[in-house]
């Protein structure tokens, strides 16, 4: 099959939107199908961060890269790795995948939940556990008496359902503080008040018989809904159908019916799947990590024996969207996370759990894997030392500075300069995300119809020459004089990286 067919079958499978899904869609379908319509000006942005991930507040840019950023591993090894049993002939967790990890400001601990997989031929069993640290770093097991399981010294594991698990921000009832999409094929939605006792949200499944790995964004502002990424069920025939689909809900029981909105197309190569997709919001941007798995030209799938190359193995491409339906694949559709070199630790899966921003920086952990996405490789391989490497996985962690996720610098070097849309100025203070550490960054503030404003311009305007996550752009004259009034702001960029910006009280 050539990928012409390929992608016409794929799309033959398309889903309709319900009605609120499809005004968003039509709202931001514009020039091209994952790209938002040019706004309406002046823009009201409030205090809301603006980033570079698309052009949508951009008027005009000269000479500037809008660079997508890669994140920086943790070292070589995993920080975290699943512990021998006491009993040296139980079998141990050849894998452990991070579901949740979030930072207790109360503990001042980073806490996270996690899925101990233990393979052996004809068996697959996983358990839920919770490990803490106080630097995200070093992770400890503590005894919790909650679960046992035979042959551990260890008493970390959780009487609860595997699955990924959002801490809501947004929930005022604390029984209800953590929620958990878990149960595979028969999706249910799981509460807790503290991570450790889970209670199902209903009786009956909300979903029954779709796919099998599932994700929370969590509370929309936009929608003012919940929103729920969840696998559709994939129909059969050869064509790959694990997708991404989305369901929204008022109070995180009741859903609207699964539509898929992101799948393989005819740009991608044949065997490409979606397993599933790790959201997050920053500002007016949706961002998300998507786990691409790559299997056979023949769609065996689990049944390849003897898979080479790429096939049977799953990285992570970098999305963006301005709805939550409509997702860009960036760096031309590159992996953003990478596996691991070659015969290293997670040199063949890497499974990303939902990214948390601590301290300046942007924390991924992901479970990583040195054996194919396979049923021989996974029963037959894990745990057990083959051509002189024990094949176990574990914890990994990539990092990146907040709001750094892509950068807008000069090409080739050049002075570049980047004027934003016309904005309603609703805030007094400004302050940039950017790196000027080895030349500058000059900020100076326009009228809509591009002529500089002369208190903030020229001589008045502000010349950044450090590296700072949240510079103050503090002119000698107070921007509360122009409070309601339409501006622009004009960038000039000599060996400096822009990553955001934002209106602020």
């Amino acid at each position: 099959m050539d990928r012409r067919t390929f992608g016409k079958l794929a799309t033959a499978f398309t889903l309709a939107a319900p009605a609120d899904l499809r005004a968003a869609a039509q709202a931001s379908s514009a020039t091209a199908p994952n790209e938002a319509p040019a706004p309406a000006e002046p823009l009201h942005i409030g205090n809301r961060k603006q980033l570079f991930l698309d052009r949508w507040i951009v008027a005009d840019a000269d000479e500037v890269a809008f660079t997508v950023v890669p994140p920086t591993r943790h070292g070589d090894t995993p920080v975290m790795m699943a512990d021998p049993p006491a009993d040296e002939h139980a079998p141990y967790a050849q894998a452990t995948n991070p579901v949740g990890v979030h930072w207790n400001q109360q503990k001042k601990l980073f806490e996270m939940w996690y899925e101990a997989v233990y393979l052996a031929p004809g068996k697959e069993r996983h358990y839920l556990a919770y490990a803490d640290s106080p630097d995200g770093i070093a992770w400890r097991k503590p005894q919790l008496g909650l679960k046992k399981v035979d042959g551990f010294h260890e008493g970390n594991f959780i009487d609860g359902p595997g699955g990924r698990i959002l801490f809501d921000e947004h929930e005022t009832d604390p029984q209800r503080r953590l929620k958990m999409a878990a149960g595979g094929v028969n999706l249910r939605l799981w509460f807790s008040p503290d991570g450790m006792h889970w209670t199902p949200a209903t009786k009956d499944p909300i979903f029954t018989k779709i796919g099998d790995t599932h994700t929370l964004l969590g509370w929309d502002p936009k929608r003012q809904k919940y929103v729920g990424y969840f696998r559709p069920r994939n129909p059969p025939g050869p064509v790959p159908r694990r997708t991404v689909g989305i369901s929204l809900s008022d109070d995180c029981v009741t859903w609207t019916p699964l539509q898929e909105i992101l799948a393989p197309d005819e740009h991608d190569p044949v065997g490409t799947e979606f397993y599933y997709l790790s959201p997050i919001q920053v500002g007016d941007m949706y961002i998300g990590l998507l786990t691409v798995l790559h299997i056979d030209r023949q769609f065996l799938d689990f049944r390849q024996t003897d898979p080479e190359g790429p096939e049977q193995t799953a990285d992570v491409q970098l999305v963006s969207s301005r709805d939550g339906i409509h997702w860009t694949r960036m760096a031309n559709r590159q992996p953003w996370l990478r596996l691991g070199d070659f015969e290293s630790w997670d040199d063949q899966n890497l499974w990303p759990v939902t990214p948390i921003t601590h301290d300046g920086r942007v924390l991924i952990y992901y479970g990583g894997q040195p054996v194919r996405h396979t049923i021989p490789k996974l029963q037959n391989e894990f745990g057990k030392k083959i051509d002189g490497r024990t094949r176990v996985g574990g914890v990994g962690l990539v990092t990146l500075r907040e709001d750094g996720w892509v950068a807008a610098r000069p090409n080739l070097g050049r002075r570049a300069t980047l004027t934003t849309r016309t904005i309603t100025l609703e805030h007094p203070n400004l302050y940039i995300n950017a790196d000027a550490s080895q030349g500058k960054c000059t900020i100076e503030l326009l009228s809509a119809d591009n002529k500089p404003l002369p208190q903030f311009s020229g001589a008045n305007a502000i010349v950044l020459s450090s590296d700072s996550l949240r510079h103050h752009a503090s002119f000698k004259h107070s921007l509360a004089q122009l409070k309601g009034q339409p501006i622009r702001l004009r960038f000039t960029l000599e060996h400096a990286k822009l990553y955001s910006f934002q209106f602020d009280v």
